[in-house]
């Protein structure tokens, strides 16, 4: 085969790759409740088959790794793993999908620069260059829409990303490839980058976003610490300085962090009771039952995606919108306590151990300072991760990606990789596309149960339970079960059935319900009232007890309690039981008025 076709077919995989990267980036779709998650997450799925249907074509395959590769693909996989120990398995294998898929952008783009670097940057420079302007301009369209600005309102600035911190932690990773552009770039690149540099600064300073001021800051200021120590050359074992790093980690993860937490929450707690505050007070004490989740399984964790599942097993008591307003919470707002507690000790060693490995192999062989830039937008985009959930979108798992996949490249033009060739790689390749197909189906499913929860939503709107039970079969899948509030779609057909006066199958729904998230109150407590209409009261009681263990603001169990102790005669129970209750209803006051017929407290 000559060169010159070799040369031709790489040139086409790298330009598919780059539109690849640009149409996954910014794929929407109205259709679905997440407008840009799954739309993402199909499309991505769609371009890592085309590219193993272009390598397919190959009769001869090279495959080029190292410790960091094996150490992230291991890492990568142990999503997967973790979905046996789950409770939620669809929102594990999703989870897991999303984890695969960013490998694959990773693996790829770390072989696409091998075989031709310039063609690649070039590449993404456009591809980069592309997707700021268009974003930045949906963002100006929503800007003007608002007219003000006014830093609430500011959070109806999210151009394609559903949220405007998300918005502002992508901007900051597109920002790495405006500013290499700088460096390595043309005039005409030259002249946009600096154009989109300064609209990128502009939106950084009217979004206001914290997380990215800090992240730009402590990775300016890490990446200038690594340059003087450099400098200086202090000689220290690559390896054991990657252990201590790792241990260092573990000790403020575990043992120091928690601590501050706790102290600020303290803090805040006792300080002025503004909704500035109260922001603040929320995100810490989700940090803070994060803790409690991770303690329940330290060394495995909870299983990928299923911190949604058990944070309210950790209790609601003192998150006011959670428990007045049942406000849900499917992430703790810091990548690195999602990962501690879905992943555990083993998942975040894997992901600290990819992380240092990089940062030290790259600062070791750092020669100019543009040879910094992954280092610093690197650790900048770590630092965001703790206040931000970015971990959950996929143009955030892709453009991350993207530069682990440069930066593992820029090590192993200077390292020793291991080489294996294969002359008939096909077997292993179309293994590779069936895997692939089912993470697309896998979207497909989910797309569909959004779809269909869309409409499970307006038929109880319009109380129409016959519809609901309809939508509700249709967006079951063994890929989705949750809707995006974390309610099991099980729970909005049993209630449905309830009301069709469908015993059997609303109590079965309720079983489901229950199975699938065994710590949301509403279910606790709705499958608490179906053992009550059973008459199995002390079945009833313990699912009411348990909800209001999770909710002690939720009166809907205590009501039911008290009308059970009512039924039973036992209004001495049925007094204490109201005298709990948070807030004023008819309910209510009609037990209130029956006990005090039987029962005078002392």
């Amino acid at each position: 085969m000559s060169k010159t076709f070799i040369s031709l077919r790489d040139s086409l995989k790298t330009n598919f790759f780059v539109l690849g990267v640009l149409f996954a980036s910014l794929s929407v779709s109205t259709q679905v409740l997440d407008f840009s998650l799954v739309p993402r997450f199909i499309a991505l799925a769609l371009v890592v088959i085309i590219l193993l249907l272009q390598q397919s074509k190959q009769e001869n395959l090279k495959l080029n790794f190292n410790f960091i590769i094996f150490i992230y693909f291991v890492y990568s996989l142990y999503p997967l793993l973790s979905s046996f120990w789950a409770v939620n398995e669809a929102e594990a294998l999703f989870d897991s999908c999303r984890q695969l898929l960013g490998f694959s952008i990773f693996i790829s783009a770390y072989n696409l620069f091998n075989k031709d670097e310039k063609k690649l940057l070039q590449g993404l420079k456009y591809t980069s260059s592309i997707i700021g302007i268009v974003i930045i301009a949906v963002a100006f369209f929503q800007f003007l829409k608002i007219g003000s600005i006014n830093k609430e309102l500011s959070y109806g600035v999210t151009a394609l990303s559903g949220h405007k911190n998300l918005f502002a932690s992508f901007l900051f990773l597109l920002l790495f490839w405006m500013t290499f552009q700088i460096t390595n770039g043309n005039k005409l690149f030259l002249r946009i980058s600096l154009l989109l540099i300064f609209l990128i600064g502009i939106c950084f300073l009217y979004l206001r976003t914290k997380a990215v001021f800090i992240g730009i800051a402590g990775g300016l200021a890490i990446t200038i610490i690594l340059f003087f120590l450099k400098k200086i050359k202090l000689k220290i074992n690559p390896v054991l300085l990657i252990v201590l790093l790792c241990l260092l980690s573990f000790v403020c993860i575990d043992y120091v962090l928690p601590k501050i937490i706790q102290t600020s929450i303290a803090s805040v707690v006792n300080s002025v009771n503004s909704q500035a505050v109260n922001i603040d007070l929320e995100r810490l004490q989700l940090w803070d039952k994060s803790y409690a989740i991770h303690k329940a399984r330290p060394l495995l964790g909870v299983g990928a995606g299923n911190w949604q599942i058990y944070f309210p097993n950790a209790g609601l008591d003192g998150i006011w919108r959670a428990e007045d307003l049942n406000v849900t919470f499917q992430r703790p707002h810091n990548d690195v306590l999602w990962i501690l507690t879905e992943y555990g000790l083993i998942g975040m060693c894997l992901f600290l151990v990819v992380i240092f490995e990089i940062v030290v192999k790259l600062t070791k062989q750092a020669q100019s300072l543009s040879d910094y830039l992954p280092i610093m937008f690197l650790v900048g985009y770590l630092i965001i991760s703790f206040f931000d959930f970015p971990k959950e979108r996929i143009e955030h798992t892709i453009f991350f990606n993207l530069l682990l996949g440069y930066s593992v490249y820029k090590i192993s033009a200077h390292s020793k990789t291991i080489s294996i060739s294969l002359t008939k790689p096909k077997k292993l390749i179309y293994f590779g596309i069936a895997i692939y197909f089912q993470i697309f189906v896998i979207g497909v499913l989910r797309y569909k149960g959004e779809y269909f929860t869309r409409k499970i939503y307006d038929a109880k709107f319009s109380n129409n339970p016959t519809d609901v039970i309809k939508y509700s079969k249709s967006a079951l899948s063994f890929a989705y079960s949750l809707d995006p509030t974390s309610v099991p779609i099980y729970w909005y057909l049993a209630n449905a059935a309830q009301t069709n006066q469908l015993k059997d199958v609303a109590f079965k729904s309720f079983l489901k319900a229950y199975s699938e998230n065994p710590y949301n109150r509403n279910v606790l407590n709705d499958l608490g009232s179906a053992y009550a209409y059973q008459n199995k009261i002390e079945e009833a009681i313990k699912f009411y007890n348990e909800a209001i263990r999770i909710s002690p603001r939720f009166d809907e169990p205590k009501l039911n309690l008290a009308a059970l102790y009512i039924q039973k005669n036992d209004f001495k129970m049925a007094h204490k039981i109201l005298r709990e209750l948070k807030h004023d209803s008819g309910r209510r006051t009609e037990y209130e008025k029956i006990v005090a017929l039987f029962f005078k407290p002392n």
